[in-house]
């Protein structure tokens, strides 16, 4: 079953995922999205959030779809059980 962890700032419910993937058992890789924020002046929570899964014991693979074509994206985002996608512009995101 696919789950979802929401939040608006990662690094302030650093615990409360740390608990949530102990409690679901969850593999420590990530594929971290940082897409939305290449239009961005400030991406200081872009790197934080990526130290939060550091401190957590993640391994992080980066994945900006916007350097690579839609098969790859497609394929890494399927075969990744824990996906993170950063803030940032979404209407750039979604293009």
């Amino acid at each position: 079953m696919k789950q979802l962890f929401l939040c608006s700032y990662f690094a302030g419910v650093k615990k409360l995922f740390r608990d949530y993937a102990k409690e679901k058992n969850l593999e420590n890789k990530v594929l971290f999205i940082p897409t939305a924020g290449n239009k961005e002046d400030y991406t200081a929570y872009i790197d934080e959030a990526q130290q939060t899964f550091r401190d957590l014991g993640f391994e992080i693979e980066v994945l900006d779809i916007a350097s690579c074509d839609r098969e790859t994206a497609q394929a890494k985002i399927f075969q990744s059980k824990i996906l993170y996608i950063s803030g940032g512009n979404t209407f750039y995101l979604l293009q």
